[in-house]
């Protein structure tokens, strides 16, 4: 909760009004800005105990930023098994772009994951995994593949191939925002 996605990420849904439970795995400067919301609560602790304590205390969402390979996904998932918690809590897993391996355009979730290096090749594992007991044990995940890091102080690259925030803002109050060669250079049309 206190890295670049985590403290993102936590803002954004305090914002928004959700209840947040954040676990790190030590204290950073980040944490000070989320002390402000009534509705946070944070605790310094390992993967493994952060995943334990996030079950036992009723735990909707999981979103795992520490899951990196097999292993670390065969944890997990025997926790909630083990806790009887199987289709009750949703998992938000962060994959990662380099699953596809070196490719030229744009891939989707149909893609060949054809990972040349061991972090990708980890990744697909862990990825596939999940998968897997999605389909067989119906396991609520959600797997998000980024292409960068962002959080604050570390704004993404928006649609329109920058980073200014105020794209960003407009396009989440629905307003339209105007894109290079009508989009077609950074996003992909799946209709």
């Amino acid at each position: 909760a206190t890295g670049r996605i985590g403290s993102y990420l936590c803002s954004l849904l305090l914002e928004e009004g959700y209840k947040v439970i954040g676990y790190s795995r030590g204290l950073q400067s980040s944490y000070k800005n989320l002390r402000k919301y009534k509705n946070y609560s944070f605790f310094i602790k390992e993967r493994e105990d952060a995943i334990e304590h996030a079950i036992n205390t009723g735990a909707e969402v999981i979103c795992d930023l520490l899951a990196y390979n097999e292993e670390d996904a065969k944890y997990l998932y025997n926790k909630l098994l083990s806790s009887g918690k199987i289709g009750t809590i949703r998992l938000i897993i962060i994959g990662s772009i380099w699953v596809y391996g070196n490719v030229n355009g744009i891939v989707d979730e149909l893609s060949l994951r054809n990972a040349k290096e061991s972090y990708g090749k980890n990744k697909a594992l862990m990825e596939a995994f999940f998968l897997d007991k999605f389909r067989t044990n119906h396991l609520k995940v959600t797997i998000i593949h980024p292409g960068h890091v962002c959080g604050k102080e570390w704004f993404p690259v928006n649609a329109q191939g920058n980073r200014n925030e105020a794209i960003l803002n407009e396009f989440k109050r629905g307003n339209p925002i105007f894109l290079p060669n009508y989009g077609k250079t950074t996003l992909q049309d799946f209709t």
